[in-house]
């Protein structure tokens, strides 16, 4: 593998996952587009606009149901629990010894929880299951100096064996000329390049060989070798299936429901549009005069024969009533897929609330 640099090795690796892109792509443009932005992504690029917002509430919705099931807030959330035999040869040794170990694994929970409000992992964790949820891939990577970061799908690159055992991560970042260890080796200091990582499973000694390269040269010092438990990348997936490197996120199974609702939503929103121009037409050889009639003000008195003056109207009300039911029986079904509010309210709790209003 070290016979070729790691730019070729990513360019064959990212032809191998256009598909996985192109369905990430197709998922994120109807729900957060802003999500899944590519290496050259600058401020200055402009993203898709979705005529719809269910898409980004749903993904913003479980995103933040799931962040608080995982750290809940002012709690911890996990629980130390030493074990019964164990606890029962201590307290006939030690009256209270059971207590004290108890008390003691509290503490450790309270101060493990209070490092990670201190570390703001909060913020890494919530963009990393919106992509889970979106696209269906995420890769966390997690460091002490550097502290916790979020890679999207079209920054790196992944394989794994048919049982799912990572074997191979790439990332692809650009980066100024200062960052790096020797600035003096490349052209302008304006320029970003292209800084390659790579993580790779050694077969021999069963840990994972690191190194980094820019300018498809090898960066003195970045060397490294991680093992099972210490590594600092996880890529994760929202969805594994046999064979895949990439996992698949929720809303492409819903992807259809969701292109259903945008065209809907469009139509709708183009109709009312339309609908709501006013044009008035006068009978051309009628008695009222169109001049005299754009100028008059309102309440003002003319000349005129009301028969000649009528007003354009579109007639698709009963299209556009037809429309609106079939997205808000799209907009039910993934309220409920993704667990939105509205779609947790049962019929006679609204009842009860009618009922109490009326009550006062």
């Amino acid at each position: 593998m070290e016979d070729i640099s790691l730019k070729t090795r990513w360019s064959k690796l990212d032809s191998e996952r256009n598909a996985v892109v192109d369905r990430a792509k197709a998922c994120v443009e109807l729900t957060i587009p802003s999500l899944l932005v590519d290496a050259t992504h600058t401020e200055d690029t402009r993203l898709a606009t979705p005529y719809q917002s269910l898409g980004a509430r749903a993904v913003n919705n479980l995103a933040s149901k799931l962040l608080l099931s995982l750290l809940p807030p002012n709690a911890p959330f996990f629980r130390f629990i030493p074990d019964k035999i164990a606890m029962m040869e201590m307290e006939q040794a030690q009256a209270g010894a059971a207590a004290q170990v108890n008390e003691q694994l509290a503490d450790i929970e309270r101060a493990l929880s209070a490092q990670i409000e201190r570390e703001a992992l909060r913020v890494p964790i919530f963009e990393a299951l919106k992509l889970l949820v979106a696209t269906g891939n995420a890769l966390v990577f997690r460091d002490k100096d550097e502290g916790t970061r979020v890679f999207n799908l079209s920054h790196y690159v992944v394989k794994r064996s048919p049982e799912g055992v990572v074997k191979e991560i790439m990332t692809l970042e650009r980066v100024k000329p200062s960052d790096l260890p020797d600035p003096s080796k490349y052209d302008s200091e304006d320029k970003d390049i292209d800084l390659y990582t790579i993580v790779k499973y050694n077969t021999e000694t069963k840990k994972y060989d690191s190194w980094q390269e820019a300018g498809d040269e090898e960066l003195e010092g970045t060397r490294g070798v991680y093992t099972t438990k210490n590594m600092p990348y996880l890529p994760l997936r929202w969805t594994s299936i046999h064979n895949e490197d990439y996992g698949r996120g929720l809303v492409e199974q819903y992807l259809g429901d969701l292109r259903s609702l945008e065209a809907l939503t469009m139509s709708i929103v183009e109709a009312s549009a339309a609908a709501s121009k006013i044009v008035f037409m006068v009978n051309p050889v009628g008695a009222t005069n169109i001049k005299t009639l754009a100028k008059a003000e309102s309440g003002a008195i003319i000349k005129g024969n009301a028969q000649d003056v009528s007003t354009l109207q579109v007639d698709k009300s009963h299209d556009l009533r037809i429309a609106y039911e079939t997205l808000n029986d799209i907009q039910r079904r993934l309220a409920s897929a993704f667990l939105l509010n509205e779609s947790a309210r049962r019929d006679a709790e609204r009842v009860d609330i009618i009922a109490l209003y009326k009550l006062y």
